[in-house]
C-alpha cells in the first residue's frame, strides 16, 4: 500500500517541508517592513480612486492587487497607452474576462506607487 501511496499521491518533500518550518520560525524577520508598506500602499490607491469619477474600485482592505473598473470601457487602449507614453504597466481586464477592469500591483516600494499613480492618472486624463 506504501508503494501505491508513494506512486498516487501527493508527497511532500522533506527538504521543503523543514526549510517552510524554519521559515515559519522567522516569520518576522522574512516580513520586514511589508505589512507596513501594504498598508501605505492600500491608503495611496484608495485616496487616488476616491479622486477620480472615471475610476471605480472597493477600498483596498487586503492583499497586494487592486483591480478597479474604468468607466471608459476597455482597458486595453489604456494599457496600451500607460505602456508606450509614460513606460507604465497595468494588467488589462480582458486577462480576467472582464474587460473595463484593470489589475494594479500595491506591492511595491511606496515610492515607485506613487510615481505609478501619477502616471495612471496622467493616462487616464489624456484618453477623457
Amino acid at each position: 500500500m506504501w508503494r501505491l501511496n508513494d506512486l498516487f499521491g501527493v508527497n511532500q518533500a522533506h527538504q521543503a517541508e523543514r526549510l517552510a518550518c524554519i521559515a515559519f520560525g522567522r516569520l518576522d524577520r522574512i516580513l520586514g517592513d511589508n505589512p507596513a508598506m501594504l498598508e501605505r500602499n492600500r491608503a495611496l490607491f484608495n485616496a487616488f480612486t476616491a479622486g477620480r469619477a472615471d475610476v471605480e474600485a472597493m477600498p483596498a482592505e487586503h492583499g497586494i492587487v487592486a483591480f478597479p473598473r474604468w468607466t471608459g470601457g476597455d482597458t486595453d487602449p489604456l494599457a496600451a497607452h500607460l505602456r508606450e507614453r509614460y513606460d507604465t504597466a497595468v494588467v488589462p481586464g480582458r486577462w480576467f474576462e472582464m474587460p473595463d477592469h484593470f489589475r494594479v500591483g500595491l506591492g511595491v516600494p511606496t515610492e515607485l506607487l506613487e510615481e505609478g499613480l501619477v502616471r495612471l492618472g496622467s493616462a487616464l486624463d489624456d484618453l477623457r
